[in-house]
């Protein structure tokens, strides 16, 4: 056998090697892939609430329900929704506002874990405008029907 300048077997040592990066590049390549994927869905979702803002500005605000569907969808990515309508201009508020009310009334039973995202965007819209009332209302709403929470009212719990 080949021994290495260590006395070891260089042939397992290499193939032991090889099959390590043949498996770590794998596993990159899906992550990278994913984290694209999760790029694109991001940014798909802001461009798409900022069509529904453009239509919250322009008119009486009508939401159709794929689109807010895919907007809540969308916002349950932590990054996305921090991304997505924190940092509104003053003059936006009021569209911000009216957006998030529209899709924190769209959760229904089966879908109510889907609520904590939306209700923390609608309380943070409320507080930028000092509705310190709403925000507190919504605040605490988004707590008591968080999933993550162990005592969430919205997901049995063993």
């Amino acid at each position: 056998m080949d021994q290495g300048c260590c006395g070891r077997d260089a042939g397992s040592t290499a193939d032991r090697h090889r099959e390590a990066l043949n498996t770590a590049t794998g596993c990159h390549a899906a992550q990278v892939a994913a984290y694209r994927e999760q790029l694109l869905a991001r940014y798909g979702t802001i461009d798409v609430i900022g069509g529904a803002l453009a239509d919250f500005r322009n008119g009486p605000p009508q939401l159709m329900d794929k689109i807010a569907a895919r907007i809540i969808l969308g916002l349950q990515d932590p990054q996305t929704r921090d991304a997505a309508l924190s940092t509104g201009a003053a003059n936006d508020l009021p569209a911000e506002r009216q957006l998030c009310g529209h899709l924190a009334r769209r959760r229904v039973p089966s879908h109510t874990e889907k609520a904590p995202p939306l209700l923390t965007l609608l309380g943070w819209v409320a507080w930028r405008q000092n509705d310190t009332v709403t925000a507190s209302y919504t605040f605490s709403d988004a707590l008591d029907n968080d999933p993550h929470d162990p005592g969430c009212l919205c997901v049995p719990h063993p």
